[in-house]
Formats: C-alpha cells, sequence, structure tokens
C-alpha cells in the first residue's frame, strides 16, 4: 500500500522504533493507521508527525473525526473520550457524569471546555494553543503544559483544576 510506505518512511526518518516501522509497513488499511496514531499519540505529536496534509490526506476531515482529531476545524463535542486538535481549531468540549477524557491541544488551536458533575480529563497543551477550562461539581482535571501553550480556568463547587508546567517544548 503505498500509504504504507510514505507513512513508513517519514515515520523511520523521525526515529520510529523498529516494532512500530513494522506495524506500520503491515497495515493492512488506513483505519489500521489510524489506530497506531492514536496508540502512538505521544511519538506523533512531539515529532509533528504526520503532517496535518497528510492526516488530511488519509481520507479527510469526516474520517479523522472519526478518531477524535481534527485539522483547522471547528469542534463540538461531548463526552468523547479522546479529542487531538491541529492546526489552527476552535474548539467547545463537554464533559458530563462520570466520563473521562484525555484531549491534546496543538499548535494555534483555541479549547474552550466545560467539566461537570463527577467526569475526569487529562489535558496536554502544546505550542502556542489556548486552553479555556471550567471545572464544575467535583470534575477533575490535569492539564501539562508544554512550549508557550496558554491556559485560563474557572472552578465552581468542589471542581480541581491541577497545572504542571513542563517546561520544555514537547514530551
Amino acid at each position: 500500500m503505498e500509504l504504507n510506505s510514505h507513512i513508513h518512511s517519514g515515520a523511520v526518518k523521525e526515529g520510529i522504533c523498529s516494532d512500530w516501522a513494522t506495524y506500520i509497513k503491515e497495515a493492512k488499511s488506513k483505519e489500521e493507521l489510524m489506530e497506531m496514531y492514536v496508540k502512538g499519540i505521544d511519538f506523533c505529536l512531539e515529532h509533528n508527525f504526520p503532517s496535518n496534509s497528510d492526516l488530511l490526506k488519509f481520507g479527510g476531515s469526516s474520517f479523522l473525526s472519526n478518531y477524535g482529531v481534527y485539522v483547522d476545524a471547528q469542534v463540538n463535542e461531548i463526552d468523547q473520550p479522546f479529542i487531538v486538535l491541529l492546526g489552527t481549531c476552535k474548539a467547545k468540549i463537554a464533559y458530563n457524569n462520570y466520563t473521562a477524557g484525555q484531549l491534546f491541544n496543538k499548535a494555534n488551536s483555541d479549547m474552550e471546555v466545560v467539566i461537570n458533575d463527577n467526569a475526569f480529563i487529562v489535558i496536554d497543551c502544546f505550542d502556542e494553543s489556548r486552553t479555556h477550562i471550567q471545572a464544575n461539581g467535583n470534575s477533575k482535571v490535569c492539564i501539562n503544559i508544554y512550549g508557550n501553550a496558554k491556559v485560563t480556568y474557572k472552578t465552581t463547587g468542589a471542581g480541581i483544576v491541577k497545572i504542571v508546567k513542563k517546561n520544555k517544548p514537547t514530551y
């Protein structure tokens, strides 16, 4: 598959380990490649790999959104367990009840997140991204800040926001 070769060669250039290089080479579909992207998100975000344009070539915005990945998009999601914002996204995201979520805000994206009830989320913020949090009820949020990312937050009730400044550009 031509897509595999393209992704494989780029991953090798970025220093991917041999096991993952083999997984990429042997993937049978773009769906398998996207599942690998989600599982290997730390490598992908650290190396800006694949590029945003390559991600869009996988199958377009609607295909990516099935995996919680957005590039230069308007995003409105509720209780989505995994979200990656790339490029210049504008997002409004909410979590309720006992849901859990993992969010990644990268590049120049702007994200507003409202967490209610007993929801728990972890957010990694990179580059010049902006994240605005409203933690309500008994919700809990852990935010890891990399690079020049900006984070603002408000809490009501027993909502807790923990911010960890990593003092480095990426993982």
